[in-house]
């Protein structure tokens, strides 16, 4: 009997594996009724303390379906209208010297156009363009108006640490699986797809 227990086990070892390599929808998109949520607790947190615009980041990704480094690295003046001009991008330097312990340096902007990205247009909603006015006049508040970047932190260009842990708190707090500023960018995606295939389908 002992062999067929080691065979069983062998089994179930097997179906796990495929568990997890098949990742559940769950975790791949917000769903339907947790994005709402998730962007009523963002908005709270702002209402609270309308002097720390990290908060609004995820409600603006969920708008835009922007990359976490991009949404960390967003100009002022890429707003023109209701156009944000996607240009560059916050990437993380690291020092390979010891492969035991590989260092973070540092977090840095780098320019889109000396990558394959180039300069993305992305429309702006209505109620994008509310969220863009309510930071600009935190900002204003702030004394930060003459800063470059929309998203600041202590008069600092806000980091996408910063914006990471947003999106973990509001999970937490609204008790939705965790999932990453990634996963807000692929619900835009999936809903937009949505929407775009609606307008054809209204519009044939």
């Amino acid at each position: 009997g002992s062999e067929m227990c080691i065979r069983d086990r062998i089994k179930l070892q097997k179906k796990m594996l495929r568990k997890t390599v098949k990742k559940n929808d769950e975790s791949q998109v917000f769903l339907l009724d947790e994005t709402p949520r998730i962007i009523e607790a963002a908005l709270q947190d702002f209402n609270n303390n309308p002097l720390n615009t990290a908060p609004l980041t995820v409600p603006l990704g969920f708008l835009t379906g922007l990359r976490l480094g991009e949404m960390a690295a967003i100009k002022d003046s890429d707003i023109i209208g209701n156009v944000l001009y996607v240009q560059r991008m916050e990437e993380e330097v690291y020092d390979y010297s010891d492969l035991e312990h590989i260092r973070l340096i540092e977090r840095t902007v780098v320019d889109n156009a000396k990558t394959d990205a180039g300069i993305r247009e992305v429309p702006l909603v209505p109620q994008a363009l509310k969220l863009i006015e309510a930071i600009r006049a935190s900002n204003q508040m702030n004394g930060w108006s003459n800063k470059e970047f929309l998203f600041l932190n202590n008069g600092e260009r806000m980091t996408t640490r910063t914006i990471k842990y947003r999106i973990s708190k509001y999970c937490k707090q609204c008790d939705i699986m965790e999932k990453s500023f990634h996963k807000v960018r692929k619900t835009y995606t999936v809903s937009y797809t949505h929407l775009r295939a609606h307008e054809t389908s209204q519009d044939l």
